[in-house]
């Protein structure tokens, strides 16, 4: 059984869709519960995360979703390496932080790269 051409761009539009949908609950999951305080804890010499937290706050969702991505970003990015040299990051804090923690931001991170990857491969595709 062959699937219209139109069918099939529903199709991946949709399963891109729900993979950044995805990412985005489980980053809201972790920003709405205690887990944001925890992985804040964990980094206490990060000098950008501190600059968010002054910047942004921490009650509202959206600014409790910023200082996630920003978690997000001193773990995952290359840049981190360049704050470790300057001394606003250290590396034994990125070494002691939560492995379930680091698993569950990169399944995040995953999850919202490979729909936002899906979109793109769909749009150039089909257009």
């Amino acid at each position: 059984m062959e699937f219209p051409a139109q069918t099939m761009k529903i199709l991946m539009a949709t399963a891109s869709c729900f993979m950044m949908m995805t990412g985005l609950a489980l980053y809201i999951r972790l920003a709405q519960t205690k887990t944001l305080d925890i992985m804040i804890s964990a980094l206490p010499s990060s000098y950008w995360l501190s600059l968010n937290i002054s910047i942004w706050g921490k009650r509202s969702l959206r600014s409790r979703l910023q200082l996630t991505g920003v978690i997000s970003a001193v773990l995952f990015w290359p840049i981190k390496n360049l704050h470790i040299r300057n001394k606003k990051l250290d590396q034994t804090d990125i070494d002691n932080f939560p492995k379930h923690l680091k698993k569950q931001l990169l399944a995040c991170n995953y999850a919202l790269y490979l729909g936002a990857a899906g979109f793109s491969i769909t749009y150039y595709i089909y257009n």
